[in-house]
């Protein structure tokens, strides 16, 4: 089992202060904590789709993205293998991010670093050396976004409901604060970019 969002290997515990669920693609191989991961540890993420928040709609609402012909998406990412002297291990990764005009609107210009099955053996096998080769082989299918149930947010809920499209303005919020300061959020726990 890996856990999303990459704990540095010098780390002392497992826990940091730092968002790394995702890692900015121009300064993942500079970045103190994802540079030794970046040099030798690269992954790929296969997965059927994202979260990502529309902030244009009040109150901001959870959006599911996937490709339009509903193959797997395959992204880029880094992992890491931490250990500390009680023998305690854990492996982690970050899914690398990037600009990218792709992505359908109302969404940022933001989201994973997505290729093709041959570019993901190249990355694999470190080939792509740079953050600007790996950009400039990136390659976005077409992607659609649809509407999902707020509790996508919620860890005790891991089902395939959470997949489903729901209409925002049939929902009654979720919490009180939903209703009177946009999300009930904090910013920090913004949409997969983080």
């Amino acid at each position: 089992n890996m856990r999303w969002g990459l704990i540095p290997r010098w780390s002392r515990q497992p826990s940091t202060p730092y968002t790394t669920v995702t890692a900015r693609l121009a300064r993942a191989a500079t970045s103190r904590i994802f540079a030794q991961a970046w040099k030798q540890r690269p992954c790929v993420i296969a997965m059927t789709g994202y979260y990502k928040w529309d902030r244009q709609r009040r109150p901001p609402w959870p959006l599911f993205v996937q490709r339009k012909d509903g193959m797997a998406l395959l992204a880029a990412g880094l992992w890491e293998h931490w250990e500390v002297d009680q023998g305690q291990q854990i492996d982690s990764f970050s899914v690398l991010t990037a600009p990218n005009a792709a992505i359908p609107a109302p969404l940022t210009a933001d989201g994973p670093v997505f290729f093709s099955g041959s570019v993901a053996m190249e990355w694999l096998a470190g080939a792509i050396g740079t953050p600007e080769a790996l950009q400039a082989r990136a390659t976005t299918p077409a992607l659609e976004a649809y509407p999902v149930a707020r509790a996508f947010g919620d860890p005790a809920r891991d089902d395939y409901t959470l997949l489903e499209p729901v209409d925002p303005d049939a929902q009654v919020p979720s919490r009180v604060s939903d209703a009177w300061d946009g999300d009930g959020l904090d910013d920090a726990d913004d949409d997969l970019n983080g």
